[in-house]
């Protein structure tokens, strides 16, 4: 921000974690005179902190859904798309979108072609075969379409499978986003000794609540479906993420198999 600042940048596309730290602090945007416009890459804004953004930012506001090996699939302004701040845009041109889905269901693979696709995996021609359905990448992202805006929902491979039913992370996390009982919480699936699939909830927080745990149980019965419900609660100082500040999957998964 102090460098935005002192050097009058005009343009420049923040990672959303940046933003979201960002927002904590109204005072924040007083750094942000010179811009031009603000710019999200990297994971999707909550909706709430999109209405903070169209509240204290008052210029164009824009949001971008995108993977190393296509760059940019969609372009989302979100100060022209009001209505639709669950959305993250309509494909860029030189891109098209399908989604893989089963019959009847609403939420399927986000499918990608375009002429900005990557040319390969780095000597593995197995796994880019792999990833192409006729001529399009498969994302291993979830989502639908409506209108001609992408809608995402979660990681395919983030998805929980509970008794046959399917559970996405992405939706427990985004419950707790406006709690005041947390600051930053994941939900991931752990296998018990019977091979059945739980949910584990990790949450850091500043609160020094002895009965802290009881009140997100509580919040669990209040905000959750019965199939959404973490069977285990794991308070972190931090959670692990890696240089683009990005959730460290790897690294928390095998945290919590040394801290069993």
């Amino acid at each position: 921000l102090q460098i935005i600042k002192e050097n009058f940048i005009t343009f420049t596309i923040f990672v959303s974690t940046q933003i979201n730290q960002l927002l904590k602090k109204k005072n924040n945007f007083k750094f942000l005179g010179s811009l031009g416009s603000l710019i999200s890459s990297s994971s999707i804004l909550s909706i709430n902190n999109k209405k903070i953004l169209l509240k204290y930012f008052d210029r164009s506001i824009f949001e971008m859904y995108g993977l190393s090996e296509l760059s940019v699939v969609t372009n989302f302004d979100i100060s022209k798309n009001k209505s639709r701040l669950a959305s993250v845009g309509k494909p860029i041109n030189g891109t098209k979108i399908n989604i893989q889905k089963k019959k009847n269901e609403k939420i399927g693979e986000i499918l990608v072609k375009s002429k900005y696709v990557f040319s390969g995996y780095y000597k593995n021609k197995y796994e880019t075969k792999k990833s192409f359905k006729e001529k399009y990448f498969l994302t291993g992202d979830l989502g639908y379409i409506k209108n001609n805006f992408l809608y995402l929902t979660g990681r395919k491979k983030r998805m929980i499978k509970i008794k046959g039913i399917s559970v996405y992370p992405e939706d427990i996390e985004k419950a707790f986003l406006n709690s005041n009982l947390i600051m930053e919480c994941v939900a991931i699936s752990y296998k018990d000794k019977d091979e059945e699939e739980k949910i584990i909830f990790i949450f850091t927080s500043d609160k020094k609540n002895k009965n802290l745990e009881y009140m997100i149980k509580k919040q669990f019965l209040l905000r959750l479906t019965p199939f959404q419900i973490p069977k285990r609660i794991v308070r972190l100082k931090l959670i692990p993420k890696n240089e683009m500040g990005k959730i460290n999957y790897r690294k928390l998964k095998k945290f919590l198999e040394i801290n069993e």
